[in-house]
C-alpha cells in the first residue's frame, strides 16, 4: 500500500497530524502512516468523511459540465461552419475581405470557447450576450424580411440551438462546477 493510498483514509481520521515539511503524520504514533488495508485504530470524522465526499461529487458533476461544454462547443462550431458553407452557397462570390472576416471570427469564437472552458466568467457572459443578441437579430431580420427569400427562414433554426447553449451556460450546475473547478486550478 502506498503512502498516497494511506494518506486517503488518514485525511478523514480524527487522529491525522500536519507535520509541516513531511505531511500527514498518525497523532498516536506521532509517524508517517505505515498500514497495510486498514488501519487498526482509525477514528472516523463524520464531517471530514462529508467534506471529501461532498469533494467527491462535485469533481464528478465538474466532468460532466467539461463534457458538456465541449458538446455545446461542438454544436456553435458545427452551426458556425453549416452558415459558413450556406452563405458561400447562397450569395454571390465572396472577396478576400469577406473571408478574412469569417476567418476573424472562427478564431475569435474559438478563442473564447477556450477561454470559457479555462474557467473565465467574463468570458462565458460574453458569449451569452454575443448569443442572445443573435437571436435578437434574427428575430429582426426574419421579420424585416418575410416573404422576400424563404432561405432567410433557415435562420430561425438558429433559435432553438443558440437558446440550448445559453440554458445551459446560465443553469447547467455541472458546467458551473467546471468553471469553479478551473478558476481554482
Amino acid at each position: 500500500m502506498s503512502y498516497e493510498e494511506r494518506i486517503k483514509l488518514c485525511k478523514t481520521c480524527n487522529h491525522k497530524k500536519i507535520a509541516w515539511g513531511e505531511g500527514i503524520h498518525c497523532g498516536l504514533t506521532d509517524r508517517l502512516p505505515d498500514f497495510d488495508g486498514d488501519c487498526p485504530n482509525y477514528d472516523p470524522d463524520p464531517e471530514l468523511l462529508r467534506r471529501e465526499e461532498n469533494k467527491k461529487l462535485k469533481m464528478i458533476s465538474a466532468m460532466k459540465g467539461k463534457n458538456m461544454l465541449i458538446r455545446l462547443f461542438g454544436i456553435l462550431i458545427g452551426f458556425s461552419i453549416f452558415t459558413i458553407f450556406l452563405s458561400v452557397l447562397t450569395f454571390a462570390q465572396e472577396g478576400s475581405y469577406d473571408i478574412n472576416k469569417r476567418l476573424f471570427r472562427t478564431a475569435f469564437e474559438l478563442g473564447l470557447y477556450y477561454l470559457i472552458y479555462m474557467g473565465k466568467d467574463w468570458a462565458k457572459n460574453l458569449l451569452i450576450f454575443l448569443l442572445s443578441l443573435g437571436i435578437l437579430l434574427i428575430i429582426i431580420t426574419t421579420i424585416a424580411n418575410v416573404g422576400e427569400s424563404p432561405i432567410i427562414l433557415l435562420a430561425l433554426l438558429v433559435l432553438p440551438v443558440y437558446g440550448y447553449v445559453i440554458y445551459h451556460l446560465i443553469q447547467n450546475k455541472d458546467v458551473r462546477n467546471w468553471m469553479e473547478y478551473r478558476r481554482n486550478n
